[in-house]
């Protein structure tokens, strides 16, 4: 079974972690909620909270995940302000990333994460992506990723996406990624999504 890590740092933005995360679930791939920045590494069990007052209970952190070595098949940063930033700003994050997208696994994010911390690392060089509008401008000077005005973005293993209105769209091509193009549409059906 594949298995994708949410990064979550206070301030993220609940609709774009949690959608997506529960459209992943419904695909039959494995989410693990994790507890990704400093001052979040003293347990196992660390409750993070989002923009908007929900706490969400992760069952791990990214420095517990790092030191069991179970990497998993992709990571995925929802936005939110300042939950994104509080990625970004975290060293250990943005190295763990940029591990994983080296590895050849799914590095994905939505809203102002792809431009405040892929766009930190060296992830978007000579990549397309998008993110939350005029957010773009964020991205660390250097960059050559090539921003677009679409919804969501794929590029080989980097998948983005714009905001909360996309996060379902963002959350189908997780799962299309791993499982095949048309292996939601039955679920989107379901979800009376089309």
């Amino acid at each position: 079974m594949k298995t994708v890590a949410v990064l979550l740092a206070d301030g993220f933005e609940e609709t774009e972690a949690l959608a997506p995360a529960d459209i992943l679930v419904r695909s039959g791939i494995q989410v693990q909620l994790v507890a990704a920045c400093a001052g979040k590494n003293e347990g196992e069990s660390v409750v993070v909270t989002g923009s908007h007052g929900f706490g969400v209970q992760c069952t791990t952190t990214l420095r517990n995940l790092v030191e069991t070595g179970s990497f998993p098949d992709g990571v995925f940063c929802p936005g939110g302000l300042p939950g994104a930033t509080n990625l970004g700003d975290d060293g250990f994050v943005r190295t763990f990333i940029e591990k994983m997208f080296a590895a050849g696994r799914l590095v994905s994010a939505i809203c102002a994460a792809p431009a405040v911390v892929l766009g930190h690392t060296s992830v978007l060089n000579g990549k397309k992506f998008t993110c939350y509008p005029d957010m773009e401008n964020q991205v660390a000077a250097g960059c050559t990723g090539e921003w677009c005005d679409d919804r969501v973005v794929v590029d080989g293993n980097l998948i983005t996406s714009r905001g909360p209105g996309s996060a379902m769209e963002f959350g189908y091509a997780l799962a299309e990624y791993f499982n095949g193009a048309g292996s939601t549409d039955g679920l989107k059906k379901g979800m009376l999504f089309l």
